[in-house]
C-alpha cells in the first residue's frame, strides 16, 4: 500500500493486476484509470439483477467500501462505513515506436475473509437476513470476470468517446461516499 500502509492477502481476499497500454496521445487522462477500475469493482456488484442495493460505495479516489449495518445493535442510527478494497495504478511512460504509458493496475479486495475488516460475501448474507432474500454469494473467479468485464466496458468507452471520464461521472458522484460535491473541470 502506498505511505507506508500494508496490504495483505489473506485467504478470501481477491487479488489482481491489469497491465495496459495507454496511448500517451490519448484524450483521455491516465489519472483517471484508478477511479474506472475501483467504479469497476463496484458495479460489477450493483449492476448485477438483485444486488442493486448492496451497500458498496467509493471513496475517492480509488479505495472501495461498504455502508455496513449492525443488525444486532438497535442504538446504532447510521451505518459503519468500512474499507473493503483498493487499487493502486503504477505508470510507466515509453517513448518508443509506441509513444504509451504502460500501466499496472492493482486491485485487492475482499470477497470472503471477514478480517481484517469485513467481505462482500458477508454483506450479501447480512443483506439476504434483513430483507429476506436470498442472494448467492460471489466467487472469487465470477467477481473476478465481472470486474474485468465491466473494466473492459468502461475502459474501451473512456478512451473511444474523447470525453475522458466526464461520460462516468454520474455514477461515479452516485456511487461516492462524501457528504460534500467535488465538482471535476474535464478539459
Amino acid at each position: 500500500g502506498r505511505g507506508g500502509n500494508s496490504w495483505i492477502s489473506p485467504p478470501g481476499c481477491l487479488q489482481f493486476s491489469i497491465i495496459l497500454r495507454h496511448p500517451s496521445n490519448s484524450s483521455s487522462p491516465v489519472v483517471f484509470i484508478q477511479y474506472l477500475l475501483s467504479l469497476a469493482v463496484v458495479e460489477a456488484v450493483r449492476t448485477k439483477k438483485g444486488y442493486e442495493d448492496i451497500p458498496l460505495r467509493l471513496k475517492w479516489p480509488n479505495d472501495i467500501y461498504v455502508e455496513s449495518s449492525s443488525p444486532n445493535d438497535e442504538s446504532v442510527k447510521s451505518p459503519e462505513i468500512i474499507k473493503i478494497g483498493g487499487v493502486i495504478v503504477n505508470s510507466q511512460y515509453t517513448q518508443d515506436e509506441l509513444d504509451e504509458f504502460l500501466l499496472i493496475a492493482g486491485c485487492g479486495v475482499n470477497v470472503s475473509n471477514l478480517a481484517p475488516t469485513t467481505a462482500i460475501n458477508h454483506i450479501i448474507s447480512l443483506y439476504n437476513h434483513a430483507n429476506n432474500t436470498q442472494l448467492e454469494e460471489f466467487s472469487q473467479e465470477q467477481l473476478l470476470a465481472a470486474i474485468l468485464v465491466k473494466f473492459e466496458s468502461f475502459y474501451s468507452n473512456f478512451c473511444r468517446n474523447g470525453y475522458g471520464f466526464e461520460p462516468f461521472l454520474d455514477i461515479y458522484y452516485e456511487r461516492w461516499l462524501h457528504t460534500f460535491v467535488l465538482i471535476f473541470h474535464i478539459l
